[in-house]
């Protein structure tokens, strides 16, 4: 005698919404930093959910000022397929010739010498939240641990407080990531995800060529320890402003 089927209802993996028939697929990473095509099954989240984090979130998770300098330094396309005038603070045009050219709202110091050398500030945009980008970061990681692990496995109880924190998180409720700049040339040219085993918990890296923030979806208590440990710069809960990004020109 054959066994009966089961029909498991399809559901969004947030809100618990029914997502049945639905055909429309979302982007395990967001085409807010980079036109790609890795994708979530069909029915992992709901259109509402969906238009909510893109719209609260990913625009964020690009303006962060170390992720905006790599996109249009780099001019990566965005969703349209095409380098974006306008990320962040920065915005990229072309020369009479056609050469692309970078420029930034920023504050700008000279210091004299032999050789002329200048320090630039950049300043988040004025649109910019950081308690958006954390939320962001967070769904970002969360998405990829969906896309390499499961729908069953991201819906387990474990990870509800990320989903909770994602979704509708409350006023006040932040969470801390870590983050580093390397300025060494020989940093692979990734733009993606990638877990992080040599942090407690199950730490997730976000990096964009040169520039990488790492959350933890298992919230370990000793996260921001070993991140610390590890060389990165940590941004506890309680961090509320984001310094100007700082770099330096030396004149050849």
């Amino acid at each position: 005698m054959p066994h009966p089927t089961i029909a498991v209802m399809r559901t969004c993996v947030y809100c618990n919404c029914s997502t049945e028939g639905a055909d429309h697929r979302s982007h395990a990473f967001p085409e807010a930093i980079m036109r790609n095509s890795e994708i979530l099954p069909a029915g992992s989240i709901c259109g509402h959910c969906e238009r909510y984090i893109g719209s609260k979130l990913e625009t964020h998770i690009a303006a962060w000022p170390p992720f905006a300098l790599q996109l249009q330094f780099n001019g990566v396309p965005g969703k349209d397929d095409r380098p974006r005038r306008n990320v962040g603070s920065f915005t990229l045009t072309r020369t009479n010739a056609g050469r692309p050219q970078l420029s930034m709202q920023a504050r700008v110091h000279r210091v004299s010498g032999v050789k002329r050398v200048v320090d630039w500030e950049v300043a988040p945009s004025a649109a910019f939240r950081l308690s958006n980008f954390r939320r962001a970061a967070h769904c970002v990681a969360f998405h990829s641990l969906m896309r390499s692990r499961g729908i069953p496995f991201a819906r387990s109880a474990r990870f509800a407080p990320v989903r909770n924190y994602i979704r509708s998180a409350n006023t006040g409720d932040t969470w801390p990531f870590a983050a580093l700049e390397r300025d060494d040339k020989t940093v692979p040219r990734i733009v993606g995800t990638h877990i992080r085993s040599d942090l407690p918990g199950l730490a997730i890296g976000i990096q964009v060529f040169r520039s990488i923030v790492v959350v933890d979806l298992g919230r370990h208590p000793d996260f921001e320890k070993a991140a610390k440990a590890a060389g990165l710069d940590v941004w506890a809960a309680s961090a509320t402003r984001v310094p100007p990004l700082a770099f330096r020109y030396v004149e050849r």
